[in-house]
């Protein structure tokens, strides 16, 4: 081999391998471009389906802060309604029970009084107890203050008859006041009382009318009734 062959073929050498190089670097080159675009597109997904599951659970977080500030005011409304309603109650209830107060005052010291006027009054008193009761309807005990009226009424009727001895009018008269100041006393106390105090007042009504119960009508003119002296029981 001469020695242009051997430059030949030196020169071939060379450029063949230059040729293979530059070609396997634009290889590589593509490769780790290709890598990298990918891994890039890969990191972009991520960061937007990252981006909208922040945006999902502060969307979440802005409806639940939404609601639990409507639930809030809805039951501070509830509330506020409901301190209304019982003070509108109590309101209703004060005066039912001042309108019971007034008339068993003029049941007892008004004198003397024809049946038709006992009648009237009697229909004030038991609008008033009635109005008290609707205020109050589950308060144990209430069906006793909704017996008074009948029960003061039949006293007073007791107290204004016509009777023989005039004696005895003081005894009825007595029963009358007696009974009447204790159920004013109870109504004054009852809009402000607790439950158990309103009990004991109850009870004290009950054990009043069972000392101290009216003679039937058709009787008082002619005897005082033997039941008001006897103990209690």
């Amino acid at each position: 081999m001469n020695s242009d062959e051997m430059w030949l073929l030196q020169l071939w050498s060379g450029t063949f391998g230059a040729t293979i190089g530059a070609i396997a670097a634009a290889a590589v080159a593509i490769l780790v471009v290709t890598l990298t675009n990918r891994h890039q597109s890969k990191l972009t997904e991520r960061s937007l389906e990252l981006q909208a599951t922040l945006a999902r659970e502060s969307q979440e977080e802005l409806r639940r802060q939404a609601a639990s500030a409507e639930e809030a005011q809805e039951r501070a409304l509830r509330l506020q309604l409901e301190v209304q309603r019982q003070e509108a109650s109590k309101e209703r209830l004060t005066f039912a029970v001042a309108e019971a107060l007034t008339v068993a005052h003029e049941l007892s010291t008004s004198f003397p009084l024809i049946e038709m006027e006992i009648a009237r009054l009697h229909r004030r008193l038991y609008g008033a107890v009635f109005r008290w009761y609707i205020e109050n309807p589950e308060e144990p005990g209430i069906v006793e203050v909704l017996a008074w009226p009948n029960y003061l009424y039949n006293l007073t009727r007791q107290a204004n008859a016509e009777l023989e001895d005039e004696t005895d009018r003081k005894k009825y008269f007595d029963v009358l006041l007696a009974a009447s100041a204790e159920f004013q006393s109870a109504a004054s106390r009852w809009p402000n009382s607790s439950a158990e105090h309103r009990n004991i007042l109850v009870a004290h009504l009950s054990e009043l009318r069972e000392q101290s119960p009216p003679e039937p009508h058709d009787q008082v003119r002619v005897q005082v009734s033997a039941q008001l002296n006897v103990p209690a029981r």
